[in-house]
């Protein structure tokens, strides 16, 4: 039985929307061969099962990247989905930081937090998200608010073994029109989405936590689609950072060795080259 899946739903009669989000394999792949603390691979996946909420409330080809950088003992984190629901992401702590950090305002003291969208045809966007919640989810209900004037619950959790993630959202006037009945639905949505509990979303499963979160709604789920861990390193990418650098800094590199050896900072799949092959793609000029 597929694990890792993301899950739409709509509530009728309303203009109310929803997604879900369950990932086990994909944020054990992903954070497998990193040390990290608990605290901070846990806020990683909370970053990962945000991305692919994001990710899912656009029509985009192409990727959305949600990255913070700060002064805090986390100095970057990154979280990756594309169109299709591939996702990969990397954390990096600051040097000297406080290890015991153990809050979102803690890991990310003085951070800029970014959502870019990188369609494979056409303009780059990037939109920054103001760091001003006590959680990531906090955070981008705050900028849905104030950019996209959308009312919207977020409520993201991570135990190490486990990411997960809920979105609701009001959407535009379409079914109902402004007015006490539209406050009145989204009121109620809401506060019955707030009763939900990090522990709930990561012990459940999506159809019982919206059957008991929302009993006396009318909901109708939508498709169901999976979510796997892809890393986009190949050889041919890490061959082309080393050409990059130049016939210089290429024969310093290769002065005492016959060949390097570069790691994925994201997967940490190693590869190794010799120095013929890096000075031969140099001379034909090859980075792709």
């Amino acid at each position: 039985m597929a694990t890792d899946l993301s899950h739409r739903f709509i509530f009728n009669q309303t203009d109310v929307r929803g997604d879900i989000v369950r990932m086990e394999q994909s944020f054990h792949d992903l954070i497998a061969g990193h040390d990290y603390p608990p605290v901070v691979a846990n806020l990683l996946g909370e970053f990962l099962a945000a991305a692919v909420l994001l990710g899912n409330t656009i029509k985009f080809t192409g990727r959305l990247i949600l990255q913070a950088r700060s002064e805090g003992a986390v100095s970057m984190l990154m979280a990756e989905v594309t169109h299709d629901r591939k996702v990969r992401g990397v954390a990096q702590l600051a040097g000297g930081a406080d290890a015991g950090a153990s809050d979102f305002s803690e890991l990310l003291r003085g951070g800029t937090l970014a959502v870019t969208v990188e369609p494979d045809a056409g303009q780059r966007y990037q939109s920054l998200v103001p760091m001003s919640g006590g959680t990531l989810g906090e955070c981008l209900e705050h900028y849905f608010s104030q950019s996209e004037q959308l009312n919207t619950f977020i409520r993201l959790a991570a135990d190490g073994a486990m990411a997960t993630g809920i979105l609701v959202q009001q959407l535009p006037p379409q079914l109902v029109p402004r007015g006490p009945q539209r406050d009145e639905d989204w009121n109620r949505l809401h506060l019955l989405a707030e009763t939900l509990t990090p522990g709930e979303l990561l012990s459940l499963d999506h159809l019982t936590v919206l059957s008991r979160l929302f009993a006396q709604e009318d909901i109708k789920l939508l498709d169901e689609r999976p979510v796997a861990f892809e890393c986009r390193c190949s050889e041919a990418r890490m061959a082309n950072a080393l050409v990059a650098l130049g016939e210089t800094e290429i024969n310093a590199i290769f002065a005492d060795k016959p060949e390097v050896t570069l790691t994925c900072e994201i997967c940490k799949t190693e590869r190794s080259f010799g120095q013929a092959e890096i000075s031969a793609m140099l001379d034909r000029g090859t980075v792709h």
